[in-house]
């Protein structure tokens, strides 16, 4: 068997086996690009289930969490009972990011725990729906942290978020955003509406309208987290179709150490599709524990 072949067939392994692009380039030592040749583009085809109502809890920030915002998305979600939960963020990460660590904060194990807990809130909130969990910039700090302080442990099962939050045991599924955007050349997409967190384009903290600086550059129909705060941006066509931006509020603290003084607001969004994924978007605000209307 030829070199080339060889190569592709350990590729397309660690492939089956979950492993990102990335990661596959690293172990086999091979160029970045090389994988990437080696690995079969997915068809560009009609997505093979489009629910019919979703919702949108972003930037939970656990052990940051605003339990009245929380409680108050939940139950509206509950409410409208969606075929598909879409969390993003959920955890804070702290202890092991870059910045400065505030030692009064609880530890990387008691974080853990309180999410495996808010999962489970979550599961059994929605024991019907399909749960997918978007692995963020926060998330990636554990990733980080391991290649920075302790690169011999990674690759080591169990020391990644998705294991340590156990989301095999609540039936959730991981999206990890940037990776999905290396291997498929384009972010996650539901139904014709694309989801990112709102990190992976490079953006100023200053940016007063997120949602038309992200339209400008993507040319698509998103919507995303990150930026914690409930807009939208409408841009008609000149063919007369319309695309959108969304942006969707947290649900987190909206007063930290950091940032005491901010335009963040706790929101949620709801989603309707029709069956060939053409959606409406109702972004929603929630303002002392109630949940308001369409932004």
């Amino acid at each position: 068997m030829s070199k080339p072949s060889q190569l592709r067939e350990k590729v397309s392994a660690l492939r089956a086996s979950g492993k990102s692009t990335s990661d596959i380039a690293r172990e086999l030592g091979c160029n970045y690009r090389t994988v990437q040749r080696l690995v079969a583009k997915p068809k560009d085809e009609k997505p093979k289930w489009v629910p019919k109502k979703e919702i949108i809890l972003a930037d939970v920030h656990i052990p940051e969490e605003d339990e009245s915002a929380l409680k108050a998305a939940i139950d509206y979600g509950k409410s409208v009972k969606p075929d598909l939960v879409f969390l993003q963020e959920v955890m804070e990460l702290g202890k092991v990011s870059s910045w400065p660590k505030d030692p009064s904060k609880i530890s990387l194990k008691e974080e853990i725990i309180q999410g495996r807990t808010f999962l489970k809130r979550i599961r059994d909130a929605f024991p019907h729906s399909k749960i997918l969990l978007l692995l963020t910039n926060h998330d990636r700090r554990l990733e980080n942290y391991l290649w920075n302080k302790a690169p011999e442990l990674y690759g080591i099962d169990g020391v990644t978020v998705a294991e340590q939050l156990k989301l095999k045991e609540y039936e959730i599924e991981a999206i990890d955003s940037v990776k999905y955007i290396e291997e498929h050349g384009k972010p996650y997409k539901v139904g014709e509406l694309y989801h990112i967190h709102g990190d992976e384009f490079r953006m100023g903290s200053g940016t007063i309208n997120v949602c038309r600086t992200m339209l400008l550059r993507s040319f698509v129909n998103l919507v995303m987290g990150h930026w914690h705060a409930t807009q939208e941006y409408i841009q008609k066509r000149a063919n007369g179709d319309l695309m959108g931006a969304w942006s969707v509020g947290c649900l987190r603290t909206l007063n930290p150490r950091f940032s005491p003084l901010n335009r963040w607001n706790h929101g949620l969004a709801e989603i309707d599709y029709s069956p060939a994924g053409e959606f409406q978007v109702w972004n929603l605000k929630i303002q002392n524990g109630r949940v308001l209307g369409n932004v």
